[in-house]
């Protein structure tokens, strides 16, 4: 059968080739199918002789006329090594492409296209599917830590599925977030900075419990992670990318039969060592130590306690480092399957990983499922879609902030046990004449407060693209990211049976739900072609609109009966709270960029792009964001042929400008902030100072680099020297209270380097 559908296919294109015109009836018909080394057919592979050009079809499948004089035909394909083929009378050429050991034919993301890594003229790092591919991590943010120059992950807290900042060469602005913007299969979003209320209401500190995005998404299903580090290669994202792009590719089908594969690992974790602190025999020695000074004054009568007086007979006592941490253990499974046929490939995945911390009831869960189709609806059109679908569950611990367990550990003392006899906690005790007085127990609070975050997400794209002739496409884009976000947050009354100490009190919930929705709209042109064997040309011309809305809602209250972790349960009266809020943010933008290499040794590329903003008023709402780079293939010059040792080098330069809105939101004009009581009743007073003046900051880059490769491609090096320059930062202004004002937002004309 598929024979008979290859003879067809061949017959069609033979049809078409023949009707094209007399000019084109000169020469020789040749086909045949290009294979990689693995033996699957290749679609879109480009065949040349003598000037004219066609690509195989989505079966591999290629028919050309070469022209009279030609003698061979050149198979080019992007990722693999390009092959030249003796024409020598043949009608039928099956051609196999090798991949190549050089990684200067992997395809590198750029922004809206991509190019071949011997084609970058900016600061690009890659990281492909093989360098993270054994890695027992939850997030991508935590996969890529140490493998990419210039890029600082810190995973701040040790929180399971959070508390991770990722630093493209380090702090672009003094207020708002400076995470890099993540670009998941084209869909934006900024990493989640914001700290839930829940986990403030009982005791988490900011930055260091947050749910991370990427944990959202498996690790398993990267196929290559690209860091965009200068402005020349930020500038196509605009005002979103003034902090770097990290730009993540999921896994897609390939024409081939189908594949199942499991991935499975268990991992362990522990904190790699103890702060040395005071056991019970040491701590009974200082005690006395204490004493023996005091009783040296005449007239003490300060006398040591009865349990210290001894301290050889007692034992280590408590080790509160040991009663709050444990053992973490990490495992995961994920299933794939992919393949595909003819005109159609696919991609589905689903998974779950379940990852215990090493601080006692801190974890995280997560379920997620992914789909992928692509169709070549015809030769001209192809389609597809991407959705990727998470729940996941994060157990957040009290690891900083006002009730941090993890420095609670540090002035506790030894001597009191974590328990009575009874089983009750352990806050306050007399041994002898020496008084406990903890201040917090950290096992009780660690075990008995709940704060935990739940997140149902899914984010994804649909897209259409249309090829005009070779080397012109039309792509049109839809992306989403859709979030519903549960915080949860309950504390107990706790009370010791036998002696009545209060050891946690008031019994309270917290309860917020939080929902946004995110949408991208892209349409635009790329334009690439060869000319005459040395001259290449690139270009990008396009329009984007992207929006963002959200809105929550919250409610406390304390003194639940029964302890009941339900809101019913709670007093309704001045222990009752209720919040709620909602906000929009949009963005206009218009981008386009070209580029032209000669003869694989110089080559020069621009970007502009103007974006307008909802984060400033009328007047400041544009801003418009250039930048230039190029580079110098100098191993492709013809002196240097003779040169033994060096396999590769090109020397880049570029400078560029992105812009930056890290404001809190409307702060042009006077926002409100309202008080539902007050002694003459309900009211509101301004929040801020309007500024309608208030407008872009800028960041500037410049930057020159190299990238060497010797040692017969073994020894790969990238050397990059950068300034980057923020200029008119946004600060928040706090003004007297007696103006009865909050904050005014000001441009900051002093740049920071």
């Amino acid at each position: 059968m598929r024979k008979i559908l290859r003879m067809a296919l061949l017959f069609v294109c033979f049809i078409l080739v023949a009707a094209s015109g007399n000019a084109q009836n000169t020469g020789t018909l040749i086909r045949g199918t290009v294979t990689d080394d693995q033996g699957v057919t290749l679609p879109g592979v480009t065949v040349t002789a003598k000037n004219v050009n066609t690509t195989t079809n989505a079966s591999g499948i290629y028919l050309i006329r070469v022209p009279t004089g030609a003698t061979v035909i050149r198979f080019t394909y992007v990722g693999l090594a390009a092959k030249e083929v003796q024409i020598a009378g043949q009608t039928e050429i099956n051609v196999t492409l090798k991949s190549t050991s050089s990684n200067l034919n992997e395809v590198v993301v750029i922004g809206y296209g991509a190019v071949r890594r011997a084609d970058v003229t900016s600061s690009i790092s890659s990281v492909s599917a093989k360098d993270i591919k054994d890695l027992p991590v939850a997030g991508i943010d935590q996969a890529i830590q140490g493998k990419v120059a210039g890029v600082t992950v810190t995973n701040n807290g040790g929180q399971p599925g959070g508390g991770v900042s990722v630093r493209v060469r380090g702090i672009t602005g003094a207020t708002g977030s400076n995470e890099p913007l993540y670009v998941i299969d084209g869909v934006q979003f900024q990493s989640n900075t914001n700290n839930s209320l829940s986990q403030d209401f009982l005791g988490g500190g900011t930055g260091q419990t947050e749910q991370s995005v990427l944990a959202t998404l498996s690790p398993s299903d990267i196929e290559s992670i690209d860091i965009l580090k200068d402005a020349s290669a930020q500038a196509i994202y605009g005002s979103l990318g003034a902090n770097g792009v990290i730009i993540i590719n999921t896994k897609h089908g390939k024409v081939g039969q189908s594949k199942i594969n499991y991935d499975a690992y268990v991992g362990f974790s522990e904190i790699p060592k103890k702060l040395k602190v005071m056991d019970l025999q040491q701590f009974a020695q200082y005690q006395n130590s204490l004493v023996n000074e005091v009783r040296a004054v005449p007239g003490s009568g300060l006398d040591s306690t009865l349990e210290f007086r001894n301290p050889a007979v007692l034992g280590h006592g408590t080790d509160w480092q040991d009663e709050i941490y444990q053992r973490g253990v990490t495992t995961s499974h994920q299933v794939s399957v992919s393949g595909g046929k003819d005109k159609t490939t696919y991609y589905f995945s689903g998974g779950y990983l379940n990852q215990t911390g090493t601080l006692i009831k801190t974890g995280f869960d997560r379920y997620n499922l992914r789909a992928s189709i692509d169709q070549q609806v015809n030769n001209w059109l192809k389609a597809g879609f991407t959705t990727n679908m998470t729940k996941s569950k994060q157990q957040i611990g009290l690891s900083d902030g006002f009730d941090a367990v993890t420095s609670t550990v540090l002035y506790n003392t030894p001597v009191s046990p974590v328990r009575d006899i009874y089983g009750n906690y352990i806050t306050n005790a007399n041994l002898g004449g020496y008084q406990i007085n903890l201040t917090n127990n950290p096992v009780t609070l660690a075990q008995q407060r709940d704060v935990s975050t739940a997140n149902t997400k899914a984010l994804g794209a649909v897209y259409a693209e249309a090829k005009f002739f070779e080397g012109l496409t039309l792509r049109n884009e839809f992306n989403y990211n859709f979030d519903l976000e549960s915080d949860h947050s309950y504390q107990p009354f706790l009370q010791n049976s036998q002696t009545g100490d209060v050891i946690l009190s008031p019994s309270r919930i917290r309860e917020q739900r939080t929902q946004s929705l995110y949408w991208d709209i892209k349409n635009y042109l790329n334009f690439d072609r060869e000319f005459g064997g040395k001259h290449k040309v690139s270009a990008t011309l396009g329009h984007e609109a992207q929006r963002s809305d959200y809105d929550y809602i919250n409610a406390n209250r304390d003194n639940l009966v029964a302890n009941l972790p339900s809101l019913n349960a709670g007093d309704a009266g001045l222990t009752q709270g209720i919040g709620a809020g909602a906000g929009t943010w949009s963005m206009e933008s218009y981008f386009a960029r070209a580029g032209y290499t000669y003869d694989s040794r110089y080559a020069i590329s621009g970007t502009i792009r103007r974006d307008g903003s909802s984060s400033f008023g009328p007047g400041k709402r544009w801003g418009t964001f250039p930048a230039v780079s190029a580079s110098w293939t100098v191993t492709n010059e013809s002196f240097m042929k003779g040169i033994k040792g060096l396999d590769y080098l090109k020397i880049r330069a570029g400078y560029g400008e992105v812009g930056m809105q890290s404001t809190t939101a409307n702060a042009f004009v006077s926002n409100i902030t309202l008080f539902g009581t007050a002694p003459f009743g309900p009211g509101s007073l301004p929040a801020n100072v309007a500024n309608p003046d208030l407008g872009w900051e800028a960041v500037k880059t410049y930057n020159i680099g190299a990238d060497l490769t010797t040692l017969n491609n073994r020894v790969e090096v990238s050397v990059d020297v950068y300034k980057k320059i923020t200029t008119n930062m946004l600060l928040s202004n706090q003004l007297p209270s007696f103006s009865g004002l909050g904050t005014a937002y000001n441009d900051i004309q002093t740049p920071i380097t």
